[in-house]
This record gives C-alpha cells, sequence and structure tokens, in this order.
C-alpha cells in the first residue's frame, strides 16, 4: 500500500513539474531622446523666442528605429518631431479604465529606500517594477506601439539644459 502511495505521490509531482507558469517582465525595449533647441537667442526678437516655444522638439537620438517607425504610424512622432499634444500624460497613475482589461493600474513613485523613482505595474498575472534612472520628475503613458500582447508603457522625462527643452522617452514592454 505505501509502494502505492510512493507511486501515486512521484506522478503527481511530476504532473505540477511539467506545468508551465506564464511568467512576465518588464523590459526597457528604447531610448528616444528630443530638443527644442533656443541656441541663439539672444540675436533674436521676442516674436522669434515665442514662435520657437511653440515648436514641437526634434529627434535627436534613438535607440530602436523600428520604435521611431511605429511612433511616425502612431501620429506621437511627426516629421522627426516628437508631437507633445498628441498624448494625454499623466503624473501619477492611470488605470484599468485608461489602460486596457490587462492592466490593474501602473504609476510610478519615489522609493526613498532605493533613492530612484520605480515604475510599478499590476497586471492580471502579477506585479512588475522597474528602477528608473530619472533624476527629474516623470511622465507616462500606455500606448500599443508593438501589436499584440499589452501595451507598452512611455515614460517622458522633460528638462531644461544648455538653451533647449530636452524630452527623453523610455519605452517599457511587459512580456
Amino acid at each position: 500500500m505505501n509502494y502505492l502511495r510512493y507511486l501515486f505521490s512521484i506522478i503527481l509531482l511530476s504532473l505540477f513539474a511539467c506545468t508551465k507558469v506564464d511568467k512576465i517582465a518588464i523590459v526597457k525595449i528604447g531610448d528616444i531622446s528630443f530638443r527644442r533647441s533656443y541656441a541663439n537667442h539672444e540675436n533674436m526678437t521676442k516674436m522669434q523666442n515665442d514662435s520657437i516655444e511653440l515648436l514641437n522638439p526634434e529627434l535627436i537620438n534613438s535607440s530602436n528605429l523600428q520604435l521611431n517607425s511605429n511612433l511616425e504610424k502612431l501620429g506621437i512622432v511627426k516629421n522627426k518631431r516628437l508631437e507633445l499634444n498628441n498624448l494625454k500624460w499623466n503624473f501619477s497613475q492611470i488605470t484599468s479604465k485608461d489602460l486596457d482589461s490587462n492592466f490593474k493600474f501602473c504609476r510610478v513613485y519615489y522609493d526613498d529606500k532605493k533613492a530612484c523613482q520605480v515604475l510599478e505595474v499590476k497586471v492580471n498575472k502579477g506585479n512588475l517594477s522597474f528602477d528608473l534612472a530619472n533624476e527629474n520628475p516623470v511622465q507616462f503613458y500606455s500606448v500599443d506601439i508593438l501589436k499584440g500582447g499589452y501595451k507598452e508603457i512611455v515614460v517622458k522625462e522633460d528638462y531644461y539644459i544648455m538653451n533647449g527643452d530636452n524630452y527623453d522617452l523610455q519605452i517599457f514592454q511587459i512580456k
């Protein structure tokens, strides 16, 4: 009788060992930088300076050309300029009504212990987080850049340095 229990236990253990568990992760898939330059502003009229402030920033660097192409197709980038008004950027948290049914919420918060901002995403299959190296407050948005699966999360940091406004995008995929 003990032999049958032992055999049955081994069969059950082998069945559970073969069961596939879905693992999810948040992966950074690209960085894209844009800049609006005010170089030579001291030689411009007030009207010229004001018109520069209204321009969308130009692409200056990208780690993933496929993402550039997809952002162009979505209208987020036009003629290598970031269309700042085409997205509703969030400062604190977005919920499932703004995302899709796979997300519970997405937020960015400052973790005192890690001394950095953290992107946290709760999806139906678990909780994910990614430490951000950003020094300035960030905004974020969720959009389906790569078709299929979860929407991607775009984190935007904007800051002024050396006669220009800079906009750095980090794009994350949930796999």
